[in-house]
């Protein structure tokens, strides 16, 4: 099993895409990225004419043909009725096969554990979540074996079908300190997440930091599908953003665009601090606002959920 970035395995496999951007091209041994385009035009559009999908990737109608014979062929896609109402014959009709394969997604922060299978449309299927204050990597060592077999066995998936675990995990999450953080949390500086469940099911484990992760999901599977350029921003026990340029996630040269934050903040007492931790109604305003003004993306999306660490 290899710890990889998640991008890069599931940009490869068609398992995440890049955003609104449809483009395709025509160049040789360029097969996995029009696969991975053509798959993500299908989703999209929710079931598509190979016409169409030619249309929209500007890929030639052999290489859509060619393309949509190897997904059929691997059951990634499925025939959807027929088109009717032209001459000659209908013309079929595609759409992604949401029970192709399944992904196991982890979700560790600092007030919560949450496990979920998600099908190849990012369905949820099953999902158990764990409210604890500043999970520890033995909980995390725990919680996974006891739980993903219940989650396969609640939604009747086998684990032969599963094709590999993304885990969502916050890049500073043993060097933020947050009121009331134990001493012990900072065993996470020592502790690859991915270690603690590497023997489990067998397959790659995939990391990917908890912002990224959820604006590449938005832009995959949720209301990301409306822009090309997008600024998430990622309410958790934190705060983060993640920024979506032209159809695709920006990471920045060091990985670490979208660090809202970070971003210089006042607290009660007028004293400087970071923005997560004097997060208000205000100081998001004034910060999305800077957002807007450098970037001028076509939307601030929000997501996430509120947290429940109790502030001392």
């Amino acid at each position: 099993m290899r710890r990889k970035n998640s991008t890069q395995y599931m940009e490869r496999h068609g398992t995440v895409a890049p955003g609104h951007d449809l483009s395709g091209t025509n160049l040789e041994q360029a097969g996995d990225h029009n696969q991975r385009v053509t798959l993500h035009a299908v989703h999209v559009n929710g079931s598509v004419t190979r016409n169409k999908l030619a249309e929209q990737t500007g890929l030639t109608t052999a290489a859509i043909a060619n393309i949509m014979n190897r997904l059929l062929k691997n059951r990634l896609i499925l025939d959807a009725a027929p088109l009717h109402g032209g001459r000659g014959q209908p013309a079929n009709k595609f759409a992604v096969n949401k029970d192709s394969c399944f992904l196991i997604g982890l979700d560790v922060d600092r007030d919560h554990i949450t496990l979920v299978v998600l099908d190849f449309v990012g369905r949820v299927r099953a999902r158990s979540s764990r409210e604890i204050q500043f999970t520890q990597p033995a909980t995390v060592r725990r919680f996974f074996p006891r739980t993903v077999g219940q989650l396969l066995a609640k939604a009747g998936i086998a684990r032969d079908r599963v094709v590999g675990v993304g885990i969502a995990f916050s890049d500073d999450i043993a060097r933020a300190h947050f009121p009331g953080q134990p001493s012990e949390y900072a065993a996470w500086a020592s502790v690859l997440v991915d270690d603690l469940i590497r023997d489990v099911l067998g397959l790659s484990v995939f990391i990917e930091n908890d912002a990224a992760a959820a604006t590449i999901g938005a832009m995959r599977f949720g209301s990301g599908h409306q822009y090309r350029s997008f600024f998430y921003l990622l309410i958790t026990a934190a705060l983060g953003g993640g920024l979506v340029v032209d159809g695709h996630y920006f990471h920045g040269a060091t990985g670490r665009s979208g660090e809202i934050c970070l971003l210089p903040s006042r607290d009660e007492t007028g004293e400087e601090s970071q923005l997560r931790n004097t997060v208000s109604f205000e100081a998001l305003v004034d910060s999305l606002m800077a957002v807007n003004c450098l970037i001028n993306p076509e939307a601030i999306l929000i997501g996430g959920r509120l947290p429940t660490l109790r502030r001392r």
